[in-house]
């Protein structure tokens, strides 16, 4: 792909006005034909953000189609490459060349994309039951980031998983607490969320203590007024295998420890938070594309401990120093923002979107003696 990269200036070939950019969405070239630009929302909104007037064209077309000359005042700023899928791709911006300004600050822009025009890798993150991401055509790779569940309130449960997936995690903590209690148990509410905050499983009142027990600190100094009667609950959104840890401590301090059974937690967090770290193993780069929080951002911050990381919330904010990385990962928050960032990758050069997801299910048993089923199966 490298070698087929074309940086080039072509004067007087385009009508142009003062004070406005023309930004291609397409363009002729005099030796390669057409060149796609999938890239170039990125342009005009770079523009936008610096106060420039622009115009969206698709430059040269039915000019050079008819074999007529195409004359103007314009020159074009562009850079082209050779897609190893068939034809070419890149991006042009013309401006009026007596409008310096304008002349400037096309030629840069131009010269900075193509400074990070190479092959490239991205991982996307999102739940296990979002689309598989394709690396086609450019209008399928809006479809690698789910539309977010609309509702009034919050579009996430406390356990990270969205409201419309009807995860009975919060509110089967919740009748866990309820059925310890009622036994006159003490009762542990064990983990940290990474996503939320706990809230969502009430403390019923009456009848015992309630303890929280967030650190392995939390739970060596934990003194219970009736250790043998001690029981714990998951507080939702935890990750498991800390959850492991505080309770092998638990366990070992309160042998008679009693707790919620296993099909009851909810994996999510841990899942989403498995796949991050795996994904930030292999990248140089993540990228939260959204201006507001979800439980996959949530989850790939608490991985990128050793990850540069770049938000943005609008596509503007996209500048090649972001991208210029042999292989980055996305969050998306937002389904518009994630699959505009992913078309303007894919006209930057050859591009893989590869979808990182990591899936816990309980799985039901069969009783040897009776043939039913026990345990389930979470969607």
């Amino acid at each position: 792909m490298n070698r087929s990269v074309l940086l080039e200036t072509l004067e007087g070939c385009v009508p142009a006005t003062r004070g406005a950019l023309i930004v291609a969405r397409s363009w002729m070239h005099p030796e390669r034909g057409r060149v796609g630009c999938p890239a170039h929302p990125a342009v005009i909104a770079a523009a936008e953000e610096a106060g420039l007037a622009v115009q969206v064209r698709d430059l040269g077309v039915e000019q050079q189609m008819s074999g007529e000359p195409t004359r103007g005042e314009g020159t074009i700023f562009a850079v082209s490459y050779e897609d190893p899928g068939g034809g070419f791709r890149g991006l042009a911006v013309g401006a009026h060349r007596a409008d310096v300004a304008a002349m400037d600050w096309a030629s840069e822009e131009i010269a900075s994309w193509r400074s990070v025009m190479r092959t490239r890798r991205t991982i996307t993150l999102g739940p296990a039951d979002s689309p598989a991401a394709r690396s086609g055509d450019t209008a399928a790779l809006a479809g690698v980031f789910p539309a977010q569940p609309r509702t009034r309130g919050s579009a996430w449960a406390a356990c990270g998983c969205a409201v419309h997936a009807r995860c009975p995690a919060a509110r089967d903590s919740e009748s866990a607490m309820r059925s310890f209690r009622a036994r006159g148990d003490e009762v542990v509410l064990v983990g940290e969320p990474v996503w939320g905050s706990g809230v969502d499983v009430p403390v019923p009142s009456g009848g015992g203590d309630l303890y929280r027990v967030r650190s392995i600190r939390d739970a060596e100094v934990l003194t219970a007024c009736a250790p043998d009667r001690l029981a714990f609950v998951v507080a939702p959104g935890s990750v498991s295998v800390e959850v492991a840890q505080l309770l092998a401590v638990l366990r070992r301090k309160f042998p008679r420890l009693r707790g919620q059974h296993p099909d009851q937690w909810c994996y999510t967090m841990t899942d989403l938070l498995a796949a991050a770290r795996s994904a930030l193993a292999e990248s140089d780069v993540l990228l939260l594309a959204g201006a507001g929080a979800s439980p996959v951002t949530a989850a790939a911050q608490a991985a990128a401990a050793l990850t540069p990381v770049h938000r943005i919330s609008a596509l503007g904010q996209l500048r090649p120093r972001c991208i210029d990385v042999a292989t980055l990962t996305i969050a998306g928050c937002g389904a518009r923002l994630g699959g505009q960032v992913l078309q303007v990758l894919s006209g930057l050069g050859p591009l893989g979107v590869l979808r990182r997801v990591t899936r816990t299910e309980s799985v039901p048993m069969v009783s040897p003696v009776s043939g039913e089923q026990s345990g389930r199966v979470r969607s």
